[in-house]
């Protein structure tokens, strides 16, 4: 079997949490449950939406950066919105983690902003993940994009 195969995925899936259940963790009913959590999508992005652009890893010592993005996503059709601590800087990061988790969490509230970008990779991201409420990101299910740590973030 290969990795991508469905079968082996439930297995695994369905293992994991029989394991879970018999460690006393989980009751069988809740591992059932745990094996299969709900598909959380978010809206596609269409022309005349508006993009958050947003630093969630390490800071960004230039301004071509989001002058990029902003023009490529201009280009695109898309409005931008740079969130207030996207320029932050406190050591090799964008901010506190405290700052980065704030304008996820602005962005993620905003009616206005239909999509998250990240500007910067780096390090950091993973120090966010505790601050995060995930409940609100549920309720509010927006595209975010980005590329090296970030990838804590969109996992």
């Amino acid at each position: 079997m290969t990795p991508s195969n469905p079968a082996r995925r439930h297995l695994l899936a369905s293992t994991a949490a029989a394991a879970a259940a018999g460690l006393g963790v989980l009751s069988p009913a809740q591992a059932q449950t745990a094996a299969r959590p709900p598909v959380v999508r978010a809206p596609r992005l269409r022309p005349g939406d508006t993009v958050g652009l947003f630093s969630p890893s390490g800071a960004t010592y230039e301004r071509a950066p989001f002058e990029i993005a902003a023009e490529t996503l201009a280009a695109l059709g898309f409005k931008v919105r740079e969130a207030p601590n996207a320029r932050a800087r406190r050591g090799h990061h964008a901010g506190s983690a405290e700052q980065r988790a704030a304008d996820i969490h602005s962005l993620i509230a905003d009616p206005g902003v239909h999509g998250l970008l990240a500007v910067t990779g780096g390090s950091g991201a993973n120090r966010v993940l505790p601050l995060l409420d995930y409940a609100a990101i549920a309720r509010n299910p927006k595209v975010i994009a980005g590329f090296s740590d970030v990838t804590a973030l969109l996992n």
